[in-house]
């Protein structure tokens, strides 16, 4: 049995109900934190982020690691030599600095969520998302955030374009690399301008060439095929 990512401390009673029954459990928090009482109950994770999986095994839980894919409906485009141009796209109180950075152009999502708004949302910003050569992404951390996958940078490999992160974000160092060439050295502004401003000065050169075969890597980790043939290898290490 897997339970998604609304689990609730509430549920205590059912689920181990549930697993005295015989029923093996699993919980896919995605980037949901889990109630203090439901920590170690089930019988293993499904990590849609490698820190996930690193904290997770720390603690000697049984991991299967399972991506996250980009919405379907983002189409796959070639890492085309576009002009400069840096986008940030979703909540705003999700990211750092985007009112002191002037070249950043910042495409708000609505917050709820919901398909039909998020869809809305995608059909209304798909072209300017098209033209970005840079996606920005250097987080702002909230109390009720968990473990946060990847997203925003498999998103950028989608649509074709390099993605700008701060190494304070240990997903971006661990699916990026330590050595990923847009990486700024911290999140602090006087750090994210410099790594954007080495960006524009090395744009279609040999660094934004290494970050685009760096983001090919992300394309194919985050493919929808991939991330269900790693979850059906995960369940087949189930012990039984």
């Amino acid at each position: 049995i897997i339970v998604q990512k609304a689990v609730k401390r509430e549920w205590a009673w059912i689920l181990r109900a549930l697993k005295k029954r015989g029923n093996t459990l699993l919980f896919d928090m995605v980037d949901r934190r889990v109630p203090n009482n439901l920590e170690g109950l089930p019988d293993g994770y499904i990590c849609s982020s490698l820190s996930e999986q690193l904290a997770r095994e720390a603690k000697d839980q049984f991991t299967i690691s399972s991506l996250q894919s980009p919405d379907q409906l983002i189409p796959t485009l070639t890492f085309d030599e576009r002009p400069f141009d840096v986008v940030y796209h979703g909540a705003k109180h999700n990211a750092q600095h985007l009112t002191d950075l002037p070249e950043l152009r910042v495409l708000e999502s609505p917050l709820d969520g919901s398909p039909e708004r998020m869809g809305a949302f995608l059909a209304e910003t798909l072209p300017l998302l098209r033209r970005a050569s840079h996606h920005y992404s250097v987080r702002r951390w909230n109390k009720s955030d968990g473990f946060k996958p990847k997203m925003k940078g498999f998103v950028a490999a989608t649509l074709g374009a390099v993605i700008i992160c701060s190494a304070e974000d240990e997903e971006s160092r661990l699916v990026l690399g330590e050595d990923y060439p847009y990486l700024a050295k911290s999140s602090s502004l006087e750090d994210v301008k410099a790594i954007i401003d080495y960006a524009r000065d090395t744009h279609l050169g040999e660094e934004w060439h290494r970050a685009v075969d760096t983001m090919r890597e992300l394309r194919h980790m985050s493919c929808p095929v991939k991330t269900a043939q790693d979850l059906v290898a995960g369940l087949r290490r189930l012990p039984h």
